[in-house]
């Protein structure tokens, strides 16, 4: 009881089976929780020329085009980099900054190397 229960003493509990099925129902309920995703890729408004190159070469379908405006989703970025290293207006930002340099074999707003 000590180890899953409440941990609330050491002493017998009355029902320690009843203590270590609330205890996994808690567990259950927290990591069954969604986690919020973080944008892993977004699109700058003021440089995106609405070409519509990360609408065609993102893999998983994480940008559309929304009331006149890219933006990407992000529930469904994998933050993979191909809208940041082929959008020619270089409207693409992704965390860590350090990615904008080179991505996956590709360089950013030109093509492949």
């Amino acid at each position: 009881i000590f180890l899953c229960g409440s941990a609330l003493s050491a002493h017998h509990e009355s029902d320690p089976a009843g203590m270590a099925r609330a205890t996994v129902a808690s567990l259950m309920k927290v990591i069954s929780s969604p986690l919020p995703r973080t944008p892993l890729a977004a699109i700058d408004k003021e440089k995106c020329s609405l070409c519509l190159t990360c609408l065609r070469v993102c893999p998983y379908g994480a940008p559309f085009l929304g009331e006149g405006e890219m933006s990407i989703s992000a529930e469904i970025c994998q933050g993979c980099g191909m809208c940041l290293a082929l959008c020619p207006s270089v409207a693409i930002e992704m965390p860590p900054a350090d990615l904008r340099a080179e991505v996956g074999g590709v360089e950013m707003g030109g093509g492949l190397k």
